[in-house]
C-alpha cells in the first residue's frame, strides 16, 4: 500500500495450515515484484482463522468452513535494509506474534 493508501501490488494469500493449532507456520514465499518506490510503501498483513466443519479440508472446508480475523497489521518497509540477506522481524499484533523475514534483494 503506498502513501495515499492506494494499493500497489495483487493481494497474496497463503495456504491454510490445517494441523497448525495454536503456533501455525506457513514457510511460504510471497513476491512483490515491480514497485517502483519500496521503501515508501507498507505491507498489510491479516491472519484470520479458518474453521473446519466435521471435520473436512481443503476444497470442501473452503466452500462449508467459516473465518474469524485474529488481527492484521501494517509493516512500514521503509524499516528494511537495502541488502540481499534476510531480515527477520517480529510483528506483534492483538496477543500473537507474526514472525517474518523480508529480503529487498539489495533494492
Amino acid at each position: 500500500v503506498d502513501g495515499d493508501g492506494k494499493t500497489v501490488s495483487v493481494p497474496q494469500e497463503s495456504r491454510v495450515d490445517w494441523g497448525g493449532g495454536k503456533s501455525p507456520e506457513w514457510n511460504q514465499l510471497f513476491e512483490f515484484e515491480g514497485l517502483v518506490e519500496p521503501a515508501s510503501y507498507r505491507l498489510e498483513m491479516t491472519v484470520l482463522d479458518k474453521e473446519t466443519w466435521l471435520g473436512f479440508k481443503g476444497r470442501v472446508a473452503n466452500w462449508l468452513g467459516s473465518e474469524e480475523r485474529l488481527g492484521s497489521v501494517t509493516f512500514d518497509l521503509c524499516h528494511l535494509d537495502e541488502c540481499m540477506s534476510w531480515q527477520h522481524k517480529e510483528i506483534m499484533f492483538s496477543t500473537s506474534t507474526l514472525k517474518v523475514a523480508f529480503n529487498t534483494v539489495g533494492r
